[in-house]
């Protein structure tokens, strides 16, 4: 039975086959409103898109071995550099995948973010202070039943801020949704959302020394 549609008015890019088309749209995401592209396409896509990825389509580029224990990830395959380029102009990407993916997919969204964001690990000391070649970022891994399909999804959040995690498809309309309005941190205005982690995130851009590189990391709640 499809989900009642929620107030979505913007399209909806996806890089994937019908099957996933026709999930979306048994979630309550109009037709209409899904535009099928290619992972070469993301960087010709407006800024502030919307992007869902079917894992099995980019997983052949991504993964160089996969022997069980352990996983090697191609950090110079083109298709990170337009997840780069998609995060670079704010696009909120998600990954349609089977949860026991969690880990490999979610690093590979906060690096791409991490890398279009320029967050470097930055080693300070007394006197010194070295830019490593390396990125800073922390993504979380959500227990979640290793046998459905969820959609880990990823959107940037003001200068360095990144809101990473887990949802179900039929979620997806109302974080959509969510995503479309405005965060703010004024506790005594009823007329938005106002997210904690949000609100200790401009905090901690306040008073973090302008010269220094830094990130910041939440996730919504998979309910």
């Amino acid at each position: 039975m499809a989900s009642t549609p929620v107030s979505i008015s913007v399209p909806i890019y996806v890089v994937g086959p019908t099957t996933l088309t026709q999930r979306l749209v048994s979630a309550g995401i109009s037709q209409s409103l899904i535009k099928p592209v290619t992972i070469n396409q993301l960087p010709e896509l407006p800024n502030n898109s919307i992007v869902i990825i079917d894992w099995p389509v980019i997983k052949p580029y991504l993964i160089i071995n996969d022997p069980g224990s352990e996983v090697k990830i191609n950090l110079t395959s083109p298709v990170i550099r337009d997840l780069v380029l998609a995060f670079g102009g704010g696009d909120v990407v998600g990954i349609y995948a089977n949860a026991s993916d969690e880990s490999d997919v979610e690093f590979i969204l906060a690096y791409s973010w991490a890398r279009a964001v320029g967050n470097k690990l930055v080693l300070v000391g007394n006197g010194f202070r070295e830019v490593l070649p390396d990125y800073l970022m922390a993504y979380p891994v959500i227990p979640v039943s290793i046998h459905e399909q969820v959609i880990f999804i990823a959107k940037p959040v003001g200068p360095r801020g990144l809101v990473i995690g887990p949802i179900y498809v039929s979620q997806l309309p109302q974080f959509l949704v969510s995503a479309m309005t405005p965060i703010i941190v004024d506790p005594s205005s009823s007329s938005s959302y106002t997210d904690p982690c949000y609100s200790l995130y401009t905090q901690y851009e306040k008073y973090s020394p302008s010269n220094h590189r830094r990130g910041f990391t939440w996730r919504r709640a998979l309910r």
